[in-house]
């Protein structure tokens, strides 16, 4: 939005920034005044851990830009393909560190106005986040820009362009915990849709829908007055200690009074989900942009948990009085007189048997040609390539496992996508690690992974910091499920590249490896390390092979002079094997 983001390297600091370019449809002058707004921004940076530090700005040409500090981790919106839906006390850590930053951000007098899972990024191996693009709204709506909304987290007044206070930014975050706690957007301002985790008690959930309501209420004096009000009001619910006082917004129902609708009997055979719950389709990633259509009701009713509960409209039905003046004659009655004699000819009696002999004909071919099936092979079904997805470049990938449907081969290679009955699951100790079965990325412990064929099959977990393990187990007919526990090691893998206890660390140096796509199985000097993208650190100054492998891709290797004291990089594209 607005313009890209370039990665490039700061010499004389020895760092990688990040810069906005502002690409806008607007005059020089305005530039001109944008690139001074963002200078003044820059010289007052915010100072705050979960915010990214902005490091300079300015006018190149005719381009205004924005230099801040780049950031290794991954943004919101990639987590939230393989978090959500997540339990409570799993993302409240994170809401309470994106609601410190708002805070800051506006008690310095600096706000947000269009926060987005984009703009979080989520660090690997801490799950602290960072939060950026404070002040560049305000910037822009101060030269007269129109600055395009981000639905369904921007807040109703900055949509119809009203002015707008840290409470607008209490509502995108609570658009973002509702997407963390039940994986669908909010559909509109005081709405709420999809269902909480198992295992939250139905107190548990009462009070968080009262707090998300709270959060996405349509106007702002009835939502928290500060974006740590909201995240303290879900910290009391995971220690089960008293909520803080919620606000009650006037527009819907209390939760209270919706507690005392009598249960509806359903029979037994029915269950609730098959007649209110939504179906698996609509779990997909939605588009960003949602409208939402008015509700027939008159006001919105309370939703409770998954199923919401709204009364039927009132219908007055008006009878119809004709005076006898109104009345016209039908085709086949006089206005006087009453029918007399049979009202159907005999050429109407014998179309009507002529159109239900062809009926029947018909019917009875059709009939002929189900009941007769001619088995025929099924074709193979390939598995869809996966897409290629952009690294945002504001961003350095960190070493976190890539979702399978983003990362695995075709099907075609290795075991791990073939179609049959075995399935495995696969736990570690920490949980977390990067999972692959058979050299496919399958995501993070604790994972399971289906439709594997019988036989045997290797299983292989990595984690930053630990000793990658290894574990080959056959599924069979009579074990065609199975578990597999691995714990790991803290330290470094046998073999691979170490250094002696003791070195002084201005005499170590570090690989980064990452690869397109990633999911990568690296080794280095033919010791296996992990999964793209990660970081080999504490490495004694030398020469390394690096070995990247990934099912379906050509493998690929190159050599690497490490000098002390520094990083080095390597970055590969694979090449896609010859399918013909």
């Amino acid at each position: 939005m607005l313009g890209p983001v370039f990665r490039t390297y700061d010499p004389q600091r020895d760092r990688l920034v990040a810069v906005k370019a502002f690409r806008l449809d607007i005059v020089p002058e305005q530039v001109a005044k944008l690139a001074e707004s963002l200078r003044r921004l820059a010289a007052a940076p915010l100072d705050h851990p979960h915010l990214v530090p902005i490091l300079d700005a300015g006018l190149e040409g005719t381009t205004a830009y924005l230099a801040s500090e780049y950031v290794t981790a991954e943004t919101l919106d990639v987590v939230l393909r393989h978090l959500a839906p997540a339990p409570l006390e799993r993302v409240e850590p994170m809401l309470a560190q994106v609601a410190d930053a708002i805070d800051a951000a506006w008690a310095s007098g600096v706000g947000h106005g269009a926060l987005h899972p984009r703009d979080v990024f989520v660090m690997v191996d801490t799950n602290d986040v960072r939060v950026s693009g404070f002040g560049i709204i305000p910037a822009l709506e101060s030269i007269g820009v129109k600055v395009p909304v981000r639905r369904p987290y921007a807040a109703p007044e900055r949509i119809s362009g009203e002015p707008w206070d840290i409470r607008a930014d209490v509502y995108s975050l609570g658009a973002i915990a509702h997407e963390l706690l039940t994986r669908r957007r909010p559909p509109g301002p005081g709405e709420q849709d999809g269902a909480l985790t198992n295992g939250t008690s139905a107190e548990q959930r009462v009070l968080i829908r009262r707090v998300l309501s709270a959060a996405l209420a349509e106007r702002p004096e009835h939502r928290f007055a500060s974006a740590r009000a909201f995240a303290d009001a879900l910290g009391a619910i995971v220690r089960n200690e008293p909520v803080p006082a919620i606000p009650e917004p006037t527009e819907a129902i209390p939760v209270d009074a919706a507690q005392t609708l009598e249960p509806i009997a359903l029979p037994d055979e029915v269950s609730v989900s098959a007649i209110a719950f939504p179906s698996e389709e609509f779990l997909a990633p939605q588009a960003e942009v949602i409208e939402v259509s008015p509700a027939p009701t008159p006001e919105p009713a309370p939703l409770l948990d998954r199923v919401q509960v709204r009364p039927e409209p009132a219908v007055d039905v008006e009878p119809i009085v004709r005076t006898p003046a109104e009345w016209q004659p039908g085709p086949m009655f006089s206005h006087t007189e009453p029918p007399s004699g049979p009202t159907f000819t005999w050429t109407a009696l014998v179309a009507v048997g002529v159109a239900c002999i062809l009926i029947g004909l018909v019917g009875g071919f059709q009939w002929g040609r189900r009941s007769v099936v001619v088995p025929a092979p099924a074709p193979a079904v390939a598995q869809a390539k996966p897409a290629d997805t952009e690294v945002p470049v504001a961003q350095d990938p960190a070493p976190r496992a890539t979702p399978p449907a983003l990362a695995a081969g075709p099907a075609s290679e290795g075991r791990a996508a073939a179609s049959g009955p075995g399935r495995i699951t696969v736990r570690s100790t920490p949980s977390g690690a990067m999972l692959l079965v058979d050299g496919h990325p399958h995501g993070q412990t604790p994972a399971t992974v289906k439709d594997l064929s019988l036989g045997p099959h290797t299983i292989e977990v990595a984690r930053p910091g630990y000793v990658p393990r290894s574990e080959r187990i056959t599924l069979s007919a009579g074990r065609a499920a199975q578990t597999v526990a691995l714990t790991l090691r803290a330290g470094r893998a046998a073999g691979a590249p170490s250094t002696a206890k003791g070195a002084p660390a201005s005499s170590l140096g570090s690989i980064y490896v990452d690869s397109r796509p990633r999911g990568a199985r690296v080794m280095i000097d033919g010791r296996f390390v992990g999964v793209s993208p990660l970081r080999v650190p504490a490495l004694r100054a030398g020469d390394y092979t690096v070995q990247l492998d990934l099912s379906g891709h050509l493998p690929f290797s190159t050599k690497v002079a490490l000098k002390a004291s520094e990083q080095a990089r390597v970055t590969a594209t694979l090449e896609e094997r010859n399918k013909d």
